[in-house]
């Protein structure tokens, strides 16, 4: 595998943000502006005042001592909140929603953060990362995140939300990334998310929920990098997945698994940039697509568990995957499993 190749696949396996997260900050010269300092102390008390936020004091100014934020060095007005393994317990507080040019809110892995995202986080018209996983959050996905245009990347997976997923998050224009993974959530996709637009490509993980009735037509729109629907209660035909990598220059990797799909596999078109591919635990019939056998990119395949039957194709990624991938089918024969008679 090229160089280039193995670049973009590492690229594409780490979250967008961690790329963007790791770059170095300027040291701030202006000092903390003073209703900024106030909306923090008031978030750190809600929060039980945890060792986390310790240098969080009102003495000490917040752009040059505290931990866990960054401020703009011209106007002291804070930026970004990095929390991770917060021993922080309770809710977010109202106060969220007093920092006007807040673009950057994470507050990860704190299991004792509890309770909804308060409706005050609409008021940060500046925000474009909400990054708020493995934390124990309840409540739903806010519709008013739809109304937050900035928004490029949403993770709230790993937590306790319940309800819906708002159809106004498909009205997000740059929106590349949005994960709500291992949740509560119900009910169907929303045919919404296919007007989502970003040029460079799109990663949505919806997997871990209860989410039923099938892919939207609409998804056949997107141009997806990633997606993972595995372990919910999705129906019917989701092969508008299959080409929508062609519009990418990252590989496609598409994880339906465990889930209702009962659809006729040998007449689906596949896109030259499929990578991974997991079908595994569904009602797939019909033959194995020879196609399949001719994409370069596809080093991953799962179709084990399905009703598929007829001669395996030869050559490309079949030449790597084990029984295992293919076991448990209802007639399928030739390498790895047992020839044909």
């Amino acid at each position: 595998m090229s160089p280039s190749l193995v670049l973009r696949r590492l690229m594409q396996l780490l979250p967008p943000l961690l790329l963007i997260s790791a770059l170095p900050t300027a040291l701030p010269a202006a000092t903390c502006n003073p209703d900024d300092k106030r909306a923090l102390l008031q978030l750190k008390k809600a929060l039980g005042d945890p060792h986390t936020l310790v240098t969080w004091t009102a003495d000490t100014d917040c752009c040059t001592q505290w931990f866990a934020m960054d401020c703009d060095p011209n106007n002291g007005r804070i930026t970004s909140l990095h929390i991770y393994e917060s021993d922080a317990a309770g809710s977010l507080s109202s106060s969220i929603g007093d920092l006007p040019y807040l673009d950057t809110l994470t507050f990860r892995m704190s299991p004792n953060l509890t309770g909804p995202l308060p409706p005050e986080l609409s008021k940060l018209a500046k925000l474009q990362t909400l990054w708020m996983d493995w934390n124990s959050l309840t409540g739903p996905v806010p519709a008013f995140l739809g109304r937050m245009t900035r928004l490029s990347y949403i993770n709230i997976s790993f937590n306790k939300l319940s309800g819906f997923i708002p159809p106004s998050l498909g009205q997000l224009p740059q929106l590349m990334a949005l994960y709500l993974d291992d949740n509560r959530l119900k009910g169907t996709i929303p045919a919404s998310l296919g007007r989502l637009r970003r040029p460079t490509g799109i990663y949505i993980g919806l997997s871990h929920n209860h989410l039923t009735g099938p892919v939207p037509p609409s998804f056949k729109n997107l141009n997806i990098i990633r997606i993972d629907l595995s372990r919910n209660q999705i129906s019917g035909d989701p092969s508008v997945l299959f080409k929508t990598g062609d519009r990418s220059a990252m590989s496609l990797s598409i994880d339906l698994s465990r889930n209702q799909l009962e659809f006729d596999l040998s007449k689906a078109n596949f896109s030259s940039n499929l990578w991974r591919l997991d079908l595994s635990h569904n009602r797939v019939y019909g033959n194995i697509p020879a196609p399949l056998a001719a994409i370069e990119d596809l080093e991953s395949l799962n179709l084990s568990y399905n009703w598929l039957c007829g001669e395996i194709p030869q050559g490309g990624v079949f030449n790597q995957i084990s029984k295992l991938e293919l076991l448990h089918n209802k007639c399928l024969c030739g390498q790895p499993l047992p020839p044909c008679k």
